[in-house]
């Protein structure tokens, strides 16, 4: 099987590159997905986010540090149960850093299953569906679809 894409775990990230140029992540329910496009790669981070006021960023942290002076756009994801209060946290992070940013409702399965994937080589997003654990990658457009 030819895998060309990274999973973005929990509290992990993944990053496209010539070989992966697609990387996704599910299983959301009230995380936030946040896709760094960058000119030359897309950084996606799954980020914890289960309490309002509770959220883990340290990876994120570590990514904006060095993040000077490079362009880039972010488009953070928002799952059914995502809190405000946490969302308005990483819009913090990111306006200090100088990152311009949209927000988004992610994906929701026929499965009822929270997903979203990017293809940078495409510059596409992907609602994902798991079939016998092998993802098949469902292109959206994120300014229509809304399902929450």
């Amino acid at each position: 099987m030819n895998e060309n894409y990274y999973l973005a775990y929990l509290n992990d990230y993944a990053t496209t590159d010539e070989n992966h140029p697609i990387v996704y992540t599910r299983d959301l329910y009230s995380c936030i997905a946040i896709f760094m496009h960058e000119k030359s790669k897309t950084t996606l981070f799954h980020i914890e986010s289960y309490k309002d006021g509770e959220i883990k960023i340290d990876i994120l942290n570590d990514y904006l540090k060095n993040t000077d002076g490079k362009e880039i756009n972010a488009s953070i994801f928002k799952a059914r149960n995502s809190s405000d209060t946490n969302i308005n946290i990483i819009i913090t992070l990111i306006e200090k850093n100088n990152i311009s940013y949209t927000i988004n409702d992610a994906y929701v399965s026929l499965s009822n299953e929270t997903t979203i994937g990017y293809n940078a080589n495409d510059d596409v997003y992907y609602g994902i569906t798991m079939d016998n654990g092998v993802p098949i990658f469902d292109e959206i457009n994120i300014t229509t679809d809304k399902h929450l």
